[in-house]
């Protein structure tokens, strides 16, 4: 067996894939929930500048949304690394 054959077999284990992958779940949830947040902001400016009757609703559904996104996030790091 060659050199090169047993470094890329000790690269491409099942337990490395997995770690990668595991990884990358995690830093896109982690990367949703930042972007919620961005969205909870530019909803709160918004409803600042123009003042509707749905101003509230708006508001509590972004905060609602960035629950639901931090909740994911947990949701995934106790099933992937728990």
């Amino acid at each position: 067996m060659s050199v090169e054959s047993q470094f890329t077999s000790a690269i491409f284990t099942f337990e490395s894939v997995l770690a990668v992958f595991k990884t990358g779940i995690l830093s896109l949830s982690v990367a949703y929930f930042f972007f919620s947040l961005i969205v909870v902001r530019q909803v709160n400016m918004m409803t600042e500048t123009v003042i509707t009757e749905a101003g509230p609703i708006l508001r509590a559904l972004s905060i609602l949304h960035a629950g639901v996104a931090l909740g994911a996030t947990v949701l995934f790091i106790g099933f992937l690394f728990g």
